[in-house]
């Protein structure tokens, strides 16, 4: 297949374009500085930022399939006075541009990187379920998810084209950029975290269990008209995260006993829900749809892909 790909210089978006090499890969780039930061030999073609303007005509032109992960994501310092329509500009308006574009050209089969948040914020630290699922009623808690679940929408609405809306948690990987990264910061920086008593469950995905899931996604007939939670099938608590991420600096992490209940005290009244969510709280999805459907397993295993993006931020910082 010809399949063009947004968001190919990115984190994700440079282990989906290595795990479909054996395809003919067309890439779409803002402008030329992006060019640089890709593979060798890839078809490419500069489109500007992406929005409701975009001309996708000549990239579009023979592709029998798009691959869509570029996005505006979570956003530490926003300086727009209205964040939410500047999430929809990209994330929902021009996801839909994009699609319709690419109907007009005859694509086919239309891949689109949302996310778990589009099911919600999590499920409290005792959670003991299965977890999240791509039939769930959606209950989107960000800008971010809000603008995917509209985009989700949107893109059903369009008929002739086979949608493919995958929903990962957080990423790991090597040069693993956000939250992940600052979190291999502080143990590497051994920072005492008071977090050993947390019972929480969490679901991550490696990049490169994710890469051939999106291939998949975009070769098997049996993912067309799907929406499709994906995760490693590992599920872990902070603290053993916390440990493994000390095993790969050789730093090992510095945990400390801390009641749960007080920890969700002290963090409504400093208004931190949102960093309590993240490190007590549950997060689990559940991806046997993804097996069921596409007979789908993830070829790499959590613990050896968490010891590798540890390795290779230690040795980053080894260099510094």
């Amino acid at each position: 297949m010809k399949i063009l790909i947004t968001g190919a210089t990115g984190f994700i978006g440079r282990h989906v374009c290595e795990r479909l090499s054996g395809h003919s890969i067309r890439v779409a780039v803002r402008d030329a500085f992006a060019v640089d930061r890709l593979p060798k030999g890839v078809d490419h073609f500069e489109v500007g930022s992406i929005g409701p303007e975009t001309n996708w005509s000549r990239a579009l032109h023979g592709v029998d399939a798009v691959v869509h992960l570029a996005a505006r994501a979570h956003v530490l310092n926003e300086t727009s006075a209205d964040p939410l329509a500047e999430f929809r500009k990209v994330n929902r308006q021009g996801t839909v541009t994009l699609a319709k574009a690419a109907k007009a050209a005859g694509v086919k089969r239309f891949v689109f990187m949302s996310s778990i948040g589009v099911n919600g914020n999590g499920q409290g630290p005792d959670y003991s379920g299965a977890g999240y699922r791509g039939t769930d009623d959606p209950q989107p808690h960000d800008l971010y998810a809000i603008s995917k679940r509209e985009a989700e929408d949107e893109l059903a609405r369009i008929e002739g084209l086979e949608i493919v809306n995958i929903r990962p948690p957080l990423v790991y990987g090597p040069d693993v950029p956000g939250n992940m990264r600052s979190l291999l910061g502080i143990v590497w920086k051994g920072v005492p975290l008071p977090l050993a008593s947390a019972k929480n469950r969490r679901s991550f995905v490696g990049v490169r269990n994710l890469a051939d899931f999106v291939a998949v996604c975009t070769e098997s007939p049996a993912a067309a008209g799907k929406t499709l939670t994906v995760a490693d099938p590992e599920v872990i608590s902070t603290p053993e995260l916390l440990t493994i991420l000390g095993r790969g600096l050789e730093k090992p992490a510095k945990l400390l006993p801390f009641p749960v209940g007080l920890a969700s005290f002290a963090a409504k009244v400093a208004r931190k829900q949102k960093a309590f969510d993240s490190l007590f709280g549950s997060l689990v999805v559940d991806s046997s749809q993804a097996y069921e459907v596409l007979g789908w397993k993830a070829p790499h295993a959590l613990e050896a892909g968490m010891l590798e993006m540890a390795q290779h931020y230690r040795t980053e910082r080894m260099k510094d």
